[in-house]
């Protein structure tokens, strides 16, 4: 999307990052909903890819050992007996369980499980 902040105007500049403009004619952008970002052609908003979030309607990858919680507002830590990196928790194998942080799987110490 694009628009003219001023009357008259005879060029055009690209929305801001996290907004987006339908509509032809238009004097100012229109900022997309947490947990969305622009589409492409930022005609829209579309909400954010797997393993990111965001609050203001730029999309942002969670940060390793975290994953986007429901909504996509924000990211929580892995939940128990998983692990990940780049927003995305998987569960770790037997034998193994995720690391203080849950950026990775670490083999259990002898007499665990």
């Amino acid at each position: 999307g694009e628009f003219s902040a001023e009357p008259a105007s005879l060029t055009c500049e690209a929305c801001p990052v996290g907004r987006f403009q339908p509509s032809a004619e238009s004097s100012s952008c229109i900022q997309c909903d947490p947990g969305s970002g622009p589409s492409p052609g930022g005609l829209g908003c579309l909400p954010c890819p797997t393993g990111q979030f965001s609050r203001d309607g730029i999309c942002e990858t969670c940060s390793n050992g975290t994953e986007p919680t429901e909504n996509a507002q924000s990211c929580k830590q892995c939940t128990f007996g998983k692990a990940g990196a780049l927003g995305l928790c998987d569960t770790c194998p037997a034998g193994k369980g995720p690391s203080m942080q849950r950026t990775g799987c670490e083999s259990c110490p002898f007499g665990l499980y």
